[in-house]
């Protein structure tokens, strides 16, 4: 290691440890959510037993919607199901680990073209992923744009996207909430299984209430002003453009402050704006603390109060995702895009602008 990169490395521990000092409380309610909740080894069995029965005609998970949250209360005690049904409160917690969840007895190799493979026969971690979010109170939906409106998606690496800026790539993956460009309305969770993670690469959280507290007020108060543009994501195949100026914080109905950010995508129109957005982005690395989604843990966390980003994937890694909202937040989306009751994908083009 040259001198200039010792000298970086010091002034970033003196920094990270300056970060701890001023804001151990915060690190350490974060930390606390981050303790998984780890199931009962005999439950997991029964669960495996119940999940294994279950097989929708022609893969349409609602058919596990019903099935899956009955049986997520073998397993998961009243107490875990709160603490994930208080992760959509303003107040709430903003993640919730559980490890050794039920997981298909068998499973094919992951996949490389973001496709559910052919070759899984069950449904088990499909289940483990849906039914502790419906058995929480959350309703699934997710976007057309996101491999193809597939619910829940396919997690891995996609040959040719290796290099991108998305959940496909192997490279490391910044810290970001999803999808910034979308209206404030959109107000989702995001849940996540582990099928394989061979190297055990590292998915990363920072709570956005102590992100705040590490920076200065002058540079928060210029985060929640109109001065900020972002690109849209690769993901949605919108063309290569910008969003109208937006803030990047912003206060919700609830009172909540919530974040709509992705650290390569958000751009300021001015010095000022700029300025803030890199003292957002230099200050992330500090507060990002690890987990290793292995097979069978389960994470939920808020898409708006957290930020969230992964390290480099070496090996094989393949996690299964949905994202989900309360009832009523389902309601205002299918309101607002003329959709019906039953109304789950979403063009994101309709989410815009609300």
């Amino acid at each position: 290691m040259d001198a200039k990169a010792k000298s970086r490395l010091r002034r970033s521990d003196a920094l990270r440890a300056g970060l701890q000092k001023s804001n151990c409380k915060g690190f350490a309610m974060l930390e606390s959510q981050l303790k998984p909740f780890v199931v009962d080894e005999t439950d997991r069995q029964r669960a495996v037993k119940e999940l294994m029965g279950l097989r929708p005609k022609f893969g349409n998970v609602e058919e596990l919607c019903g099935p899956s949250a009955n049986i997520a209360h073998m397993y998961l005690p009243p107490h875990v199901l709160q603490s994930l049904h208080s992760i959509a409160d303003p107040d709430g917690r903003v993640v919730q680990v559980i490890e050794n969840m039920p997981m298909d007895i068998v499973l094919p190799c992951p996949p490389t073209d973001g496709k559910r493979p052919s070759a899984k026969s069950t449904y088990v971690s499909e289940s483990a992923l849906i039914g502790p979010t419906i058995a929480a109170g959350f309703d699934l939906m997710t976007f057309a744009q996101e491999k193809n409106g597939a619910i829940p998606q396919e997690v891995a690496p996609v040959f040719g996207l290796e290099n991108s800026n998305s959940s496909a790539s192997r490279e490391d993956f910044g810290a970001h909430a999803d999808n910034p460009i979308l209206d404030e309305k959109v107000r989702v969770l995001i849940a996540l299984i582990g099928l394989v993670n061979e190297c055990e690469t590292e998915t990363y959280f920072a709570s956005l209430e102590d992100t705040l507290s590490a920076l200065p007020s002058k540079t928060v108060d210029l985060l929640f002003q109109r001065l900020y543009k972002v690109r849209y994501p690769e993901s949605f195949q919108m063309g290569d453009d910008f969003t109208k100026t937006q803030p990047v914080l912003y206060k919700a109905p609830d009172g909540a402050t919530e974040v709509k950010f992705a650290a390569w995508n958000n751009v300021g129109i001015n010095r000022e704006a700029e300025d803030a957005l890199t003292a957002l982005r230099n200050v992330l690395p500090m507060l990002l603390r690890p987990i290793v989604l292995k097979k069978g843990t389960f994470v939920l966390f808020s898409n708006t109060r957290c930020f969230h980003s992964r390290g480099r994937i070496e090996g094989q890694r393949w996690a299964q995702r949905i994202y989900c909202c309360k009832p009523d937040t389902l309601a205002t989306l299918q309101h607002a895009t003329g959709a019906g009751p039953g109304k789950r994908v979403f063009d994101a083009r309709q989410l815009v602008n609300l």
